[in-house]
């Protein structure tokens, strides 16, 4: 096979010089050559795509159609607990529309750049919708279908880039404009020699149909859900979101009320203050129990000062391994120094009763730990 016509071919392809029979050429080489270099892999997909279209009768819009349908993927990484803090927002008098824009457009953004959150949730949010509400009998009267007048609305309004312009210092792109920007716009829009949208229909800026609702004390507004990525730390993130608050506030304006729904940080500071109660009460029984069976007040004081010796190593070694204090470090810190006491009698048990066999100190002790 001679690549270097092939090359050729494809220069004149995207230059619009081949013929159709160039063109079915470089068809044939994609669909039935496996072992194509690699430097020419890369252009298989466009004339794969074309066989295709000659084979199930795809449309040559087939692509704008299937992307306009088509939801951009998205990968998320968030902690499985739900919402770690909610924002109930609501404002004087009916004007949904701003409470709705104000919601996403400023409030939101402002809580998506906060480290560690992963995502903000709307509850109770319209989006702005142009409904178009067309009379039947006048589409009658000039011939009309909706399928009509919708292809004609969506080719009237688009946005897309025509190109760019390149000099030695900057890159601009160029996009064409040709959507409308208000209500007047739209009305008139042309759907056919003489006619105009406005003529056959009713157009009215409003919301979209809700799927979800927020409500709080009677008040209808929007609720913020805060969502945390897998791994952060919940109280950092509450914190900085409170520490946000008197911003959003301002950015919100003096008609607008937010309100704390809900806040994890509450929750997690009861466990935790109840595990640190634990933690400390149980040295203390252990140090107890260790002077009641030993009745030794040397042996105990070495005894009890393993449990802070230990602990504050343990830390140590979380800290440096990246890890946080939680309410699951703090629980095995809890079980653990049980373990702690129970070496601790058994190592000065061995060691007391080699000093009654006669040994000095030091070798009771070295022996004795040496044994358990």
């Amino acid at each position: 096979m001679d690549y270097k016509y092939i090359e050729q071919l494809l220069e004149q392809y995207w230059r619009c010089e081949t013929s159709l029979i160039e063109e079915e050429q470089l068809r044939s080489f994609f669909m039935m050559h496996k072992d194509i270099p690699a430097h020419l892999l890369k252009y298989r997909d466009v004339f794969v795509y074309q066989q295709l279209q000659q084979e199930v009768g795809l449309s040559t819009d087939f692509d704008a159609r299937v992307l306009a349908e088509v939801e951009k993927p998205v990968v998320k990484k968030l902690g499985g607990a739900g919402a770690v803090i909610s924002l109930f927002i609501a404002s004087e008098g009916n004007d949904t529309s701003s409470l709705m824009r104000l919601a996403d457009e400023k409030l939101k953004p402002q809580l998506q750049i906060i480290k560690g959150v992963g995502e903000v949730n709307i509850l109770g949010y319209q989006d702005r919708e142009i409904r178009i509400f067309i009379d039947p009998f006048l589409l009658n009267k000039y011939n009309l279908t909706p399928a009509d007048v919708s292809g004609i609305v969506q080719k009237q309004n688009i946005k897309q880039g025509v190109g760019k312009l390149v000099n030695q210092n900057q890159e601009i792109i160029i996009k064409a404009q040709g959507d409308a920007q208000n209500i007047e716009e739209v009305g008139n829009l042309l759907v056919k020699p003489g006619v105009r949208l406005k003529d056959i229909a009713t157009i009215q800026d409003g919301l979209s149909d809700a799927k979800s609702f927020s409500s709080f004390n009677g008040q209808q507004g929007v609720t913020l859900e805060v969502k945390k990525i897998a791994g952060e730390n919940v109280l950092d993130i509450i914190t900085e979101v409170k520490k946000t608050l008197p911003k959003l506030q301002i950015l919100a304006g003096d008609k607008t009320e937010i309100k704390i729904l809900q806040d994890q940080s509450e929750k997690i500071m009861v466990n935790i203050n109840n595990v640190r109660f634990d933690l400390i009460f149980g040295a203390f029984l252990a140090v107890i129990i260790v002077f009641l069976f030993l009745r030794n007040v040397t042996a105990t004081f070495v005894s009890a000062l393993a449990i802070p010796t230990s602990v504050i190593g343990t830390f140590a070694i979380i800290n440096y391994l990246g890890y946080d204090l939680n309410r699951l470090t703090l629980i095995g810190l809890t079980l653990a120094i049980g373990i702690f006491i129970d070496d601790a009698i058994v190592v000065i048990e061995n060691i007391m009763k080699k000093m009654e066999d006669g040994a000095t100190t030091f070798q009771a002790s070295f022996e004795g730990a040496k044994e358990v």
